[in-house]
C-alpha cells in the first residue's frame, strides 16, 4: 500500500476524491440484502485467510429482491439524466436512491456498468457519473413549474433556497438537436446566464481508461435577453 493510501485511511486517494466529488450523502457497502448474512471478520486479515462468502445465498437473494428494483444501474450511458429528472419530479415520494456498482475494476467486464471503473494505474468515470456528478453540482432544493410545449425533451427546473438562481435540466433523448427557448415570469429578471452540454455525439460514447473524457461537460452557447434566453 502506498503511502498516499495510507494517509487516506488504506484508500486509493484518485478513487476516494471520485466518491467524494458526487457528494453522496450515504454510502452503503455491502449493498442490498448482501449485508443480512455478511460478516465483516470475514473480510480483513490476509486474503487467503478470509472466509468464503456462499454464492448460493447471492443468487436466492437476486431473486428474492429483484422485483423491488427498477435497474436504472444497468444502463451506463447518457439516459441516466432523464431518470434524475424524474427524481427530482417525485421529490415529494422519493426519498433516497443509489446505484447497485458503484466502483468496477476493469477486470470485471461482465459488470461493465458501474460510475467509477479503474484498473491499478488509474480510472475512468462512466457517462452515468458524469451525469450525476453534473446533476449533483446543479442541485436546488425548490422545483418550479413549467409551460409550454418541451417536444421530446425531458425537462425539470430547480430554484436555489435563496431564490437566486434557476437551473433548468434538460435531456434530450433524440438523435437531433433541439433549439431552446426560455422565458422567466415576472419577479426574476435574468442578470447572466451559463449552459453546459453532455454532447459527444452519440448516446452510445463511452469513456476508457484511455479516453476518461469522451463524455464530459463542455460551455455552450447561451443568449440572454432581459426575460428570455
Amino acid at each position: 500500500m502506498s503511502g498516499a493510501s495510507r494517509a487516506a485511511g488504506g484508500f486509493r486517494p484518485d478513487l476516494l476524491r471520485a466518491v467524494g466529488d458526487l457528494k453522496p450523502p450515504i454510502i452503503r457497502w455491502p449493498g442490498g440484502c448482501f449485508v443480512e448474512w455478511y460478516r465483516w471478520k470475514d473480510g480483513i486479515g490476509p486474503q487467503h485467510r478470509r472466509g468464503v462468502y456462499p454464492k448460493v445465498i447471492l443468487d436466492r437473494c437476486a431473486k428474492q429482491i429483484d422485483y423491488l428494483s427498477i435497474h436504472h444501474y444497468e444502463n451506463p450511458d447518457n439516459f441516466a439524466g432523464g431518470l434524475l429528472n424524474v427524481f427530482e419530479r417525485l421529490g415529494s415520494h422519493f426519498e433516497m436512491g443509489g446505484p447497485a456498482l458503484f466502483l468496477r475494476h476493469v477486470w470485471a467486464r461482465a459488470w461493465d456498468n458501474a460510475f467509477v471503473n479503474f484498473d491499478h494505474r488509474t480510472w475512468f468515470p462512466a457517462p452515468n457519473y458524469v451525469v450525476m456528478k453534473l446533476w449533483r453540482q446543479h442541485y436546488a432544493p425548490n422545483r418550479i413549474a413549467l409551460t409550454g410545449d418541451a417536444g421530446p425533451l425531458n425537462v425539470v427546473a430547480t430554484k436555489s433556497a435563496d431564490g437566486k438562481i434557476l437551473y433548468l435540466k434538460a435531456v434530450n433523448p433524440s438523435e437531433k438537436p433541439v433549439p431552446v427557448e426560455l422565458t422567466v415570469k415576472d419577479g426574476f429578471r435574468v442578470g447572466s446566464a451559463a449552459i453546459k452540454l453532455v454532447a459527444p455525439g452519440s448516446l452510445r460514447a463511452r469513456n476508457t481508461l484511455d479516453r476518461p473524457n469522451t463524455v464530459r461537460p463542455v460551455p455552450g452557447k447561451v443568449e440572454a435577453d432581459g426575460r428570455t434566453l
